[in-house]
């Protein structure tokens, strides 16, 4: 039975996003729950419960929000909630318009109707240790705290939260097979946090900062504008990690990615905070550290914009969440993208250098190359032009179905099989689709089954895929030869490339079969770039390339790749800790991907084969105090200079005081490496104490003495950096003072209130001396006079450390029961770690990071 496609036009929209829920039991027990009125009864489209058991379940979900936006539209919508093999929920939301059948009101529906759309999740946080230090629950009554209780009600319903304390592991999906109050039970307590997910993110915040507080802990703000925050957090968020560190601190940090449905720019939490707890004189230290880091980054600030098509924008908003997340934790970059459905098209990057955007734009370019646009045209005549693709000029075939509703319900069917987004017109018989290369495809294969239904005559289909630009001659080869063969093999097919942007161009595939357009695109994909990046010191590029790129042309003719090396040195290190960057690239196309690896292995074992033959090698120990005094940027203007590479830790472990950094280089370049890097060390100055057995329990930082006479007052007013040592051979005790050699000055201030403080605690001081950075060198292999591994004696000046023994010493300055107690609170997560924009980012990006001894949230992004 043929359709014509006459009298009223369908326009017809299908979306699938993904669909979450919070389920629980109306006769659910729990120690303690709130009461903020999320909760609802279950509606008829609630499919993932059966209806019989309707009556027996409250849900949270974004139904009863998506039809409160319905409301006054110029077009129907019908929602459909669905579920893959992998038991994976998806909202269908299906927009249609049979009177005026215009796009621009199925826009504005989708736009409306969007603002209500939610994702919903539960956080959990573990309440056993602080149950342990304070109880919460009263063994007697075994109810919450009344006033805790009454706290978590308001902090509730201030998040636009529910909470629930249970002792019972418990599970809030349906499932037929299991209870929910048998989901587990054990004797740790835990507190659930129930809502959206920027909601749950901003409560638990709050709620660990009232834990921290309950627990006696002192909680400070840092007002800090949302897009300073990556860029403060440095490359991996290291500025952050040391901070905490150094000041023994928690670190709570907002989702720098809010709200990205709503388009009224309006952000129903102040993101503009970020916490810190801990002893108030720590969080005074970490605050005074963040303020200074502040007052740097706004000195100087890059900035810029870049447009994607707005499908792009959306699907990336949609979908891409953790993966955005991800490069600006990688690269210490702020993303702000316009919201789901927005017209806007502009996408903004804020760093602290030219050259870190760039490389967030190519990662973010990355995930937009990801999203296709395809459409195909069921019409009578040929295409005069061989075009295959402009609907404006044929005659559309007749449709075979019964009516719109079965037009309808086949589209939703073939979206739900490949989780695409159609947008159909039946007046020209066209659908247009935007999907991963995957759902794409799978959509092509749903049409060509069906295509009986929607016309038997002729069909045309385009695909159309965005790549950088620099991979165009790469795709084409010379004078287009790869083109031009696989157009040959498909004699339906053409293949057009346009530029899109500075960045990328539009490779349209157009085609007038099914059997060719597939084969088509597969023969193309197999020239699509596939590469890898990692790091290679620069020291050892000339060596690995060979002279006039001998050996590295010898390995690309070996494996059919191409290999690019570049230099990292103008790429900013972070204000507290040293960075590496990638500066190797591998790349060859997708058919000889598998020979990536072993390029890969050549290079590092050609690393190591140059390490051994050609570098020798000199020793600098820094300690602690030196460290955390640093300027890290000075590490590649140092290696940049002297052609070295300098092995220098990315943090300080915390059971060490002092790190002895290796220096490779050819001939001596690593002693002019070494000269050159003491030249930046900070000074020291070293108090010796006789062996006293209250020691290591004074100048520890379990004392509020300790801390706030002495410790913190020299960190905040003077950047002086104070530490302790035990020299076990000589029954003794030494205090280190590390400063800038700029702060000298204040030295003797520092020395009479360090004096006045042993004194009242009845110390002995038998000696103090300026120490001679000059002797903290340890000759290597590059010295004509090798000497072992060990102190370096000195003509002149004091042997620095030379009691000390790398690595040979615990961490004497935390007690035990210090570290149990920062351990309460060291459950913390990070939602975005770095990772390549082409490589599989985890779904919950929460990864646990346990404090030694101090904590730092970093919420999400």
């Amino acid at each position: 039975m043929n359709y014509k496609n006459e009298g009223l036009d369908l326009i017809l929209s299908v979306i699938p996003l993904k669909y979450t829920y919070i389920l629980k039991p109306k006769s659910s027990q729990f120690l303690y729950e709130s009461n903020s009125g999320l909760w609802n009864d279950l509606m008829s489209e609630n499919s993932q419960v059966p209806q019989d058991e309707h009556e027996n379940y409250q849900i949270i979900d974004c139904l009863r929000s998506v039809k409160s936006h319905a409301i006054d539209l110029n077009a129907s919508l019908e929602i459909n909630i669905t579920s893959n093999d992998f038991q994976e929920q998806h909202i269908q939301l299906t927009f249609f318009n049979s009177s005026t059948a215009q796009w621009n009101d199925i826009s504005r529906a989708q736009s409306q109707i969007l603002k209500g759309l939610n994702q919903f999740e539960v956080k959990q946080v573990d309440l056993e240790q602080f149950n342990k230090s304070k109880r919460l629950i009263s063994s007697t009554t075994g109810s919450l705290d009344e006033e805790l209780q009454s706290k978590l009600d308001q902090l509730a319903k201030f998040c636009n939260v529910e909470i629930i304390i249970s002792d019972k592991i418990l599970n809030f999906n349906y499932h037929p097979a299991t209870s929910f109050t048998n989901a587990g039970s054990g004797r740790d307590l835990s507190l659930y946090i129930l809502g959206s997910t920027d909601d749950t993110i901003f409560a638990e915040m709050r709620i660990r900062m009232l834990l921290d507080h309950e627990v006696g802990l002192f909680v400070e703000s840092v007002e800090l504008p949302l897009s300073l925050l990556p860029l403060l957090g440095g490359v991996e968020f290291g500025n952050f990690k040391s901070v905490a560190k150094e000041a023994l601190v928690n670190i709570y940090l907002p989702t720098t990615l809010p709200e990205l449905f709503k388009q009224d720019g309006k952000l129903g939490h102040d993101l503009n905070l970020i916490f810190l707890s801990g002893s108030e004189i720590q969080v005074l230290l970490a605050k005074k550290q963040i303020s200074d880091m502040i007052r740097d980054i706004l000195d100087e600030l890059y900035f810029k914009e870049i447009s994607v098509l707005q499908f792009k924008k959306d699907y990336i908003v949609a979908n891409y969440k953790n993966e955005l997340s991800s490069i600006m934790y990688k690269y210490g970059v702020f993303i702000q993208l316009p919201a789901f459905g927005a017209d806007e098209c502009a996408v903004r990057f804020q760093g602290n250098s030219s050259e870190i955007i760039e490389l967030a734009i190519q990662d973010f370019i990355g995930l937009t190359n990801n999203v296709y646009l395809g459409n195909i045209w069921f019409h009578k005549e040929d295409f005069g032009d061989g075009n295959h693709g402009n609907s404006g000029s044929f005659k559309a075939s007749d449709l075979r179905f019964s009516g719109d509703a079965e037009l309808k319900a086949e589209i939703q069917q073939i979206v739900y099989l490949s989780q695409t987004s159609i947008h159909a017109n039946k007046s020209t018989n066209s659908y247009e689709m935007i999907g991963t290369k995957e759902e794409i495809l799978t959509c092509f294969e749903n049409f060509q089954y069906s295509c009986d239904k929607f016309g038997t005559d002729k069909v045309s289909m385009s695909l159309k895929i965005e790549l950088g630009l620099i991979h165009h001659e790469f795709i084409s080869g010379k004078k287009n030869g790869k083109i031009s063969k696989i157009m040959n093999n498909s004699p339906t097919t053409k293949i057009q490339f346009e530029k899109s942007n500075e960045y990328n161009m539009i490779i349209e595939l157009r085609s007038g079969a099914f059997t060719d357009l597939f084969n088509s695109f597969n023969e193309l994909q197999l020239e699509f770039p596939s590469e890898i990046k990692f790091h290679i010191p620069e020291a050892f590029h000339r060596q690995i390339i060979g002279t006039g790129g001998s050996i590295i042309q010898t390995i690309m003719r070996k494996y059919n790749v191409f290999v690019k090396f570049s230099n990292s040195y103008d790429l900013k290190s972070n204000f507290k800790n040293h960075v590496r960057f990638e500066n190797v690239i591998i790349r060859c196309p997708f058919k000889n991907s598998s020979n990536i690896p072993l390029v890969q292995h050549e290079l590092e074992q050609l690393l190591v084969t140059n390490e051994a033959k050609h570098y020798t090698n000199t020793f600098v120990r820094i300690s602690v105090g030196q460290y955390n005094l640093l300027d890290f940027n000075k590490i590649q203007e140092i290696e940049k200079k002297s052609s070295t590479y300098i092995k220098f830790p990315k943090l300080f472990e915390p059971y060490l005081k002092f790190k002895e950094i290796e220096i490779l280089g050819i001939d001596n370049n690593s002693i002019t490496a070494s000269k050159a890097l003491l030249e930046n060390f900070p000074e020291s100055y070293e108090f010796q104490i006789t062996w006293n057995a209250q020691f290591n329990s004074v100048f520890n930082d379990t004392n509020q003495d300790y801390l706030t006479k002495l410790k913190v007052p020299i960190k905040v007013l003077y950047n002086y950096e104070l530490f302790t040592v035990d020299n076990a051979n000589k029954a003794s005790h030494s205090i280190i003072i590390s400063y800038h050699k700029p702060n000298e000055s204040h030295l003797g201030k520092v020395i009479k209130e360090l004096t006045a403080f042993l004194r009242a605690y009845d110390f002995m001081i038998f000696d103090r001396v300026e120490l001679s950075t000059t002797d903290s060198i340890i000759n290597g292999s590059a010295s004509s006079n090798v000497k072992p591994a060990g102190i370096n004696l000195g003509s002149s000046g004091k042997v620095l450390f030379s009691n000390i023994q790398s690595g040979s010493y615990t961490n004497n300055f935390l007690s035990q029961q210090y570290y149990q107690q920062q351990q309460l609170r060291s459950q913390t997560f990070l939602n975005g770690s770095g990772g390549n924009s082409h490589e599989a980012v985890q779904s919950s990006r929460k990864t646990h990071i346990r404090g030694r001894p101090s904590t730092f949230n970093y919420g999400t992004f």
